[in-house]
C-alpha cells in the first residue's frame, strides 16, 4: 500500500524500467527527482544503424529487387531507394508489416 503518490510514481517507474529493459531496451536517465522522471529509451541495435548509415541516405526507403529491405549500411548505394514526398502514401502490405514484426519479436535476450 502507497502512503503518498512519490512512493506510486516511484514503484511505476521501477516497473515500467524493467519490462522495458526486459524486452532489450537500453534507459538512459535524463531526470529523476520526486515526482519527475525523463528517460530516453533506445534499442541498441537501432543506434549502431543509424549511427552507420550515410547521412544522406537517412529516411529513404530502401529497395532490393522491388522489395522493402532494411539495408546494410556499409553497401547502402547497392539498393534502389525511395524518397518521401508531399501528398505521397505510405506504403503497406502484409509483408512489410510481417517482417516488421517478425524483426522486432526477436528480442535480444539480456
Amino acid at each position: 500500500m502507497f502512503h503518498d503518490r512519490e512512493e506510486r510514481v516511484a514503484a511505476t517507474v521501477l516497473n515500467d524500467t524493467q519490462a522495458i529493459t526486459t524486452a532489450g531496451y537500453a534507459v538512459s536517465w535524463l531526470r529523476q527527482l520526486p515526482l519527475i522522471y525523463t528517460a530516453e529509451v533506445a534499442l541498441d541495435q537501432a543506434e549502431a544503424f543509424v549511427a552507420r548509415m550515410p547521412t544522406d541516405k537517412l529516411g529513404l526507403l530502401f529497395l532490393e529487387a522491388g522489395e522493402v529491405v532494411q539495408p546494410d549500411p556499409d553497401p547502402a548505394d547497392a539498393y534502389q531507394t525511395h524518397a518521401g514526398q508531399r501528398r505521397g502514401q505510405w506504403p503497406s502490405s502484409p509483408e512489410i508489416s510481417a517482417a516488421m514484426f517478425a524483426r522486432y519479436d526477436n528480442k535480444p535476450s539480456p
